[in-house]
C-alpha cells in the first residue's frame, strides 16, 4: 500500500528538487500514516530539504484501488489532473501541488500535495463552522465565477449529462421495490425526474468541487483550502452550493445563498437560480439514495427520503 523508504525518497528528491543540478536528496524524517477514513492509502512525510528546512508532505497512493461511483468520482490520476492542470495555475488557496509520480510496475499515480495543519469545518466547533460556512460559500462563489465562461475547454473534466442524472433515479426506482407502501410518493416524485434534470442541463456551467461538503474542507487562518477534488465536474454550480448547504436551518442556508450570489454574480443572479438550486437538492437526494443497494437500505436512508419527499413537494412551486 505505501512505498518503501528508499523508492520514496528517490521520487520526493525527483519533484521537490527538480529546478536544481546538484546531487543533494530529500531526506525522509518521519512519516505517518493514515489506514481508516480515506479510500486510498494516504500519509504525511516529514522531510528535510538540502538547505536544512523542514518540509511535510501529503502523500497519497492509488494502490489499484478505483470507486468510480457511476461517474461521479474519476480516481487519483484523475484528481491529478484537476491538481496540475486547474487548481495549481488557478492559484486558489487549495492545498499546493507539489507533484505527481507514475509508478510503472504497479500503473498507479501517487499524488503529492501541501501537507496542512488544520481541520475540516465537519470537525470544528458548530459554533465556529456556523461562522465560517458564509465565507466558505463565498470562496467557491469566486471560483465558479472564474471557470464559468471556459469550463467547456477543460476536455479532460467529466460532463454531467442527462444519462449521469437519469442513472441515479433509475436506480433508486430499482432500490425501492418493496419499499413502496412506507413511501407511497416515491415513484410519482421518480417520474418527474426529467424535469430538474432539464433545468439543471440548461443552467450555466462551470468547473465544480462535486462533493463540495464541510468534511472537505479545511479552514485556517482564514484560509478555504477545499481537498479530495476526485469529483471535479462541469456542471452548474448550484451543485455544490447546494451541498454545502445541507442540513443547516433556513436562516443560515439563506445566509450562504447570499453569500454565493454577491460572490458568484454580484451585479444580478439568473432568474432561474432558486430553480437551479432546488433542482441542485433534489440531486443530492437522488445521488445518494441512487448510489447503492446498501446505501438505500442504511439507517441514513430515512433522511435521505425525508430530504427528497421535502424538495419534491417544493419543486412544482418554484
Amino acid at each position: 500500500m505505501y512505498p518503501d523508504r528508499e523508492a520514496l525518497t528517490k521520487v520526493l528528491t525527483k519533484l521537490l528538487l527538480r529546478k536544481t543540478t546538484s546531487h543533494a536528496t530529500v531526506q525522509i524524517l518521519k512519516r505517518w500514516t493514515f489506514r481508516h477514513g480515506s479510500t486510498f492509502p494516504v500519509e504525511i512525510v516529514s522531510c528535510r530539504m538540502p538547505d536544512g528546512q523542514s518540509l511535510r508532505v501529503f502523500c497519497k497512493y492509488e494502490a489499484g484501488r478505483s470507486h468510480q461511483g457511476h461517474g461521479h468520482r474519476g480516481g487519483l490520476g484523475y484528481e491529478a489532473d484537476v491538481y496540475e492542470k486547474i487548481l495549481d495555475p488557478s492559484r486558489c488557496s487549495a492545498p499546493a501541488f507539489l507533484g505527481r509520480h507514475y509508478d510503472r510496475p504497479s500503473g498507479d499515480t501517487w499524488l503529492f500535495l501541501e501537507s496542512l495543519n488544520g481541520k475540516s469545518i465537519a470537525n470544528t466547533h458548530r459554533l465556529n463552522t456556523r461562522v465560517t460556512l458564509p465565507e466558505v460559500a463565498g470562496w467557491i462563489g469566486r471560483f465558479h465565477a472564474a471557470f464559468a465562461l471556459d469550463a467547456r475547454r477543460f476536455s479532460n473534466i467529466k460532463r454531467y449529462d442527462a444519462r449521469y442524472y437519469r442513472g441515479f433515479v433509475n436506480r433508486v426506482i430499482e432500490f425501492s421495490k418493496g419499499r413502496r407502501r412506507r413511501s407511497p410518493w416515491l415513484i410519482a416524485a421518480c417520474r418527474r425526474g426529467d424535469e430538474f434534470i432539464s433545468q439543471l442541463l440548461s443552467a450555466e456551467a462551470t468547473i465544480i468541487h462535486g462533493e463540495f461538503y464541510p468534511g472537505n474542507i479545511l479552514y485556517k487562518a482564514r484560509r478555504v483550502c477545499p481537498v479530495d477534488w476526485e469529483s471535479a465536474a462541469v456542471a452548474p454550480g448550484e451543485l455544490d452550493l447546494a451541498s454545502l448547504s445541507e442540513g443547516w436551518s433556513p436562516n443560515l442556508r439563506a445566509s450562504l445563498e447570499r453569500a454565493y450570489l454577491a460572490a458568484r454574480w454580484p451585479d444580478r443572479a439568473p432568474a432561474e437560480f432558486t430553480r437551479t438550486l432546488s433542482a441542485a437538492r433534489l440531486y443530492w437526494a437522488f445521488r445518494w439514495l441512487g448510489d447503492t443497494q446498501q446505501r438505500f437500505d442504511s439507517h441514513k436512508s430515512g433522511a435521505r427520503l425525508a430530504q427528497l419527499l421535502e424538495e419534491a413537494q417544493r419543486w412544482p412551486l418554484i
